[in-house]
């Protein structure tokens, strides 16, 4: 492959931005972003690396070696977990597979980049909230407080659909049904919508956050919202979550063991649904989940239903011991979430 001007890696790399991941690919903004920091690093990275401007780099500079030292620099120098060193390696992947589609002439140079494979991760335990933590949290909100009904509604609303708290914060009245059934529509990775079912407690409490807006006729506003009256971020669910969780440690103290953060209510969604016997294509569907594969993972991580399976297996042999005494001491847990 002969010698090439920077401007094929300048221009590829605008075409790419600009046009193939968000018209092509309908990536969304967040993953855009993140495919972003990946090159802003990459191409500093290459700079120093040959001693050149980052205007001055060529599509040359960027081999399997150069990859390699980059992906090396992630993890040792910027400290960089193995995850988050594939991720941006799958930038550069997803940019090796689009460049021969404007420079022919490159292929060999994207094939040698698409042979690095990712590093194998520790798939690390998942956390989960049991039914009388989550109510506890529950028990633990003053709807005589300005922001009760809007702390109860989050809260419900996180565990009933177990999305992810980005989806929730995108929620608008205009999503909800609020006839039965009772459902809302969530706008998840990708762009791709789905539509999840509401328990009628849930509904109730949402009806009563927007009945307590200043502008509740405004069909196109979002619902949850700070003192401000401006859109909740992430970082403040996480605060709400933990300032609840904290309180309702007085009512289930082992609840001070567990780090409480959005993302735990979905995976408590999800044992949920698995302990009530839903299928995994179901759960994948309700969760959102791209694939099958992501969801299978909750079946193993629900000691409960590992101790029902032990139990209907029985005892081996006459001499063995007896079926193992539940290690539940609350048996109307699993009534409670049914009711909620």
């Amino acid at each position: 492959m002969k010698t090439s001007p920077p401007t094929i890696l300048a221009s590829a790399l605008r075409a790419f931005f600009s046009q193939h991941l968000p018209l092509t690919r309908g990536l969304s903004p967040k993953t855009i972003l993140s495919y972003r920091d990946a090159f802003v690093l990459l191409l500093r990275f290459l700079a120093i690396r040959h001693t050149c401007e980052v205007v001055d780099l060529d599509i040359l500079q960027l081999g399997p070696e150069d990859l390699l030292a980059f992906l090396e620099y992630l993890e040792s120098e910027r400290a960089n977990t193995a995850a988050t060193r594939n991720a941006r390696l799958a930038a550069v992947h997803s940019f090796a597979r689009f460049l021969p589609t404007r420079h022919p002439e490159c292929l060999e140079l994207c094939q040698r980049l698409l042979a690095i494979p990712t590093k194998r991760t520790r798939i690390a335990s998942v956390e989960y909230l049991e039914g009388e933590e989550i109510g506890a949290m529950l028990d633990a909100v003053d709807l005589h407080q300005p922001q009760g009904q809007r702390d109860r509604a989050l809260l419900l609303t996180l565990f009933n659909t177990g999305a992810r708290v980005q989806e929730i914060l995108d929620l608008r009245p205009v999503d909800l049904q609020f006839e039965r059934p009772f459902l809302l529509r969530l706008r998840g990775k990708g762009r791709k919508e789905r539509i999840c079912p509401l328990w009628p407690r849930t509904m109730h409490s949402l009806r009563a956050l927007l009945a307590s807006l200043p502008d509740p006729v405004q069909q196109t506003a979002l619902i949850f919202r700070n003192r401000c009256g401006e859109p909740l971020t992430r970082f403040g669910v996480r605060y709400i979550l933990r300032r609840y969780a904290q309180r309702a440690q007085v009512q289930v103290p082992h609840l001070a063991s567990k780090h409480v953060h959005p993302h735990l209510l979905r995976h408590s969604t999800a044992v949920y649904l698995r302990r009530s016997g839903v299928d995994p294509i179901t759960i994948s569907h309700w969760l959102g989940h791209a694939s099958v594969e992501t969801t299978n993972r909750y079946a193993t991580i629900d000691l409960e239903t590992k101790r029902q399976a032990l139990e209907r297996a029985g005892p081996l042999g006459e001499g063995a011991d007896p079926p193992l005494a539940s290690w539940r001491a609350d048996a109307s847990i699993l009534t409670w979430l049914e009711a909620l």
